[in-house]
């Protein structure tokens, strides 16, 4: 981030913070809405252009808030809820992207895209209930395997991927396109206390 917009950032932020200092303010934030702008033509309050992410702070001193601020400001604030908050949600757009991508030709398959997982994202799809603790810890326990999945374990994860993870992903994109994204911005935030 050029200096410049780091400045910037400071300055717009401790203009709308009950703290006068950049340390005590930074923390008055949260992350409360999320957007994907498809043309990265959206500029950070910080005046950085081509944001495809924006996220919507809000301070909960003063009940000011912020649009668009994008993910390197975010990680700007050095304040670790507001990191894992964007990095839950983060993932689960990733995710979810993977899917419309595959569109119809193919299925996200569980052990074959692996890499994008995470222990933290499969926690994080039992805290949204798209899938229940017990297909959340069968999950983790695939994850963390050492030795290839038996055909039935294979055919179990398939079956958690097909029947709960994908609808759960139809819902986390039309909550996007209708820019209704609050109860996953929420329950990533109860995610970053963990």
């Amino acid at each position: 981030m050029a200096r410049k917009n780091y400045w910037d950032l400071i300055k717009v932020v401790l203009a709308n913070s009950s703290a006068q200092d950049w340390e005590t303010a930074k923390k008055e934030w949260t992350i409360i809405d999320f957007e994907i702008d498809e043309t990265v033509s959206s500029r950070c309050v910080c005046k950085k252009e081509g944001l495809k992410y924006l996220y919507k702070i809000g301070n909960f001193v003063t009940g000011k808030t912020l649009f668009p601020i994008g993910s390197v400001c975010i990680k700007k604030f050095e304040v670790e809820e507001l990191n894992q908050q964007m990095s839950y949600w983060q993932q689960l757009v990733e995710l979810e992207s993977l899917a419309v991508e595959y569109g119809k030709d193919k299925t996200i398959d569980f052990f074959d895209d692996k890499d994008h997982f995470s222990r933290k994202l499969i926690n994080y799809l039992e805290e949204l209930d798209i899938i229940n603790w017990d297909q959340c810890d069968f999950l983790i326990d695939m994850f963390n395997a050492r030795t290839d999945p038996s055909y039935r374990q294979e055919a179990y994860a398939q079956s958690i991927v097909k029947d709960y993870i994908y609808p759960g992903l139809c819902q986390v994109y039309c909550d996007i396109r209708d820019k209704n994204v609050t109860r996953y911005l929420e329950a990533a935030l109860v995610m970053a206390d963990y």
